[in-house]
């Protein structure tokens, strides 16, 4: 019986010692479930700095709401979520014709209550929820506001995103990441026609003037090819990821892709 004991004891002791082992060395325990997604997540936080995103939406005349609202939402929940589990801040445009053409949806910091990693994975869902139905209605507000207004200048939303990243490194370092959506039919200034090639894509990348963005951007440009009217041809879309990838690299910055289809925690 006291053998029992003492190794009930022995074992309490242990485990005592174990937890307070991880919490001095700063080891966090693994939740399961969606909790425990969330803490894999947030191991890509940058480390000493604070994650800003920028993301901007076309709602010109050439990208029907309707066809890619699901995607776009889906796209956009990751970029929140991403965010929001590294507290970091967030900023989400509308655009159409050029920079001045659009509209600020959503430009806030998150910050995550609780005491632990567990308890602050926990309010996660929460604080995306609240993030996306501001952005929703904030988007279906700017989509009326500006659906007269004619063209598409993704080109334009680079110089909006260093403006927001020159904006936050005032305050902290920062790591910058940039998501522009868009079905990439750009028609103000630099106009990419539907007859476009991969060879003319690569010259016509080198013409517009660019904006500097900080070495360790990340940068991706989704929805290319995304429209019914008509529906593009598969060479175009090709030409269309060529250019702005080509534009993109001339930014600097770390990391540029050019996507149909936006791939979460990419």
């Amino acid at each position: 019986m006291k053998l029992r004991v003492f190794r009930t004891f022995r074992n309490c002791l242990l485990t005592v010692m174990l937890a307070v082992s991880l919490l001095a060395t700063g080891c966090s325990v693994q939740a399961a479930g969606e909790v425990g997604q969330l803490q894999q997540l947030a191991k890509s936080c940058p480390e000493g700095s604070t994650r800003a995103s920028y993301a901007s939406l076309d709602v010109s005349g050439s990208t029907p709401q309707d066809d890619i609202k699901k995607d776009r939402e889906q796209a956009l929940r990751d970029i929140v979520t991403r965010t929001a589990v590294c507290e970091g801040h967030l900023r989400v445009d509308a655009f159409t014709g050029s920079s001045a053409a659009g509209g600020v949806l959503y430009d806030s910091a998150f910050e995550l209550a609780g005491a632990t990693e567990i308890a602050k994975m926990r309010t996660v869902s929460k604080v995306v929820d609240e993030a996306m139905a501001t952005i929703d209605e904030s988007l279906a507000a700017a989509a009326t506001q500006l659906a007269a207004t004619t063209g598409s200048d993704i080109t334009s939303q680079f110089r909006r995103a260093a403006e927001y990243g020159t904006q936050m490194a005032e305050h902290e370092p920062i790591l910058l990441t940039v998501d522009l959506m868009s079905d990439g039919a750009q028609n103000v200034g630099v106009v990419l026609e539907s007859s476009l090639t991969t060879d003319e894509a690569l010259e016509l990348a080198k013409k517009p003037s660019v904006v500097e963005l900080p070495k360790d951007t990340v940068v991706k440009v989704s929805g290319l090819g995304k429209t019914t009217n008509p529906k593009p041809s598969s060479s175009y879309v090709e030409a269309l990821k060529v250019f702005y990838e080509a534009y993109c690299t001339r930014t600097g910055a770390a990391r540029c892709s050019a996507v149909t289809e936006y791939t979460a925690g990419s």
